[in-house]
């Protein structure tokens, strides 16, 4: 058998096959039942082969570079092979997932990113009125309140959708201080 201009090699046992393909210092392995199409096994041993290498493009396929990529590797080899069946799908298919998938990762860090700035920027506001009503001592005497309904952003339910009902207020410290 020939696969790729490389000896494509399996092995058998009583209910089991091992079709393995060399790629320089490492084996692509694929184990299916000896029931299987042979035809149809070399044709995913092949394409797999495909995605090992558009995935580790940089310089020698070493075991250090397959592990950097063995997440995008896991889930490309998903994609090709499904609850144990070979998927109709191409090389451009198999990149537009991951590119998905690293579109949705960045925009959940970017979000996550927006949130924590928003957070200091709170804290940082709520420091500097804390700060000044500690050096006026004519905000000291009133009594007034920091909301935290004034101090951060309101993304669902809160104090102003349920009308005020709920509200947590920061007191000035009492004057016996």
């Amino acid at each position: 058998m020939k696969c790729l201009g490389k000896q494509c090699t399996h092995i058998e046992t009583e209910s089991i096959r091992y079709v393995y393909l060399p790629i320089e210092k490492l084996y692509l392995i694929l184990i299916t039942n000896k029931n299987s199409n042979i035809i149809e096994d070399l044709e995913v041993i092949r394409q797999l082969h495909q995605v090992v290498i558009q995935q580790c493009q940089q310089g020698s396929l070493d075991e250090k570079t397959v592990m950097k990529k063995a997440f995008d590797l896991i889930l490309s080899f998903d994609d090709v092979i499904t609850h144990g069946h070979r998927e109709s799908v191409t090389m451009a298919q198999l990149e537009a997932y991951l590119e998905m998938d690293s579109t949705d990762e960045k925009m959940f860090k970017k979000m996550q990113m927006i949130r924590e700035m928003e957070a200091k920027e709170i804290a940082k506001k709520q420091q500097k009125e804390i700060a000044r009503r500690k050096l006026d001592p004519s905000l000291r005497d009133t009594g007034k309140s920091i909301s935290s309904s004034d101090a951060q952003p309101n993304y669902g339910v809160g104090p102003a959708q349920i009308g005020g009902a709920a509200r947590a207020t920061i007191a000035a410290p009492p004057q016996t201080w």
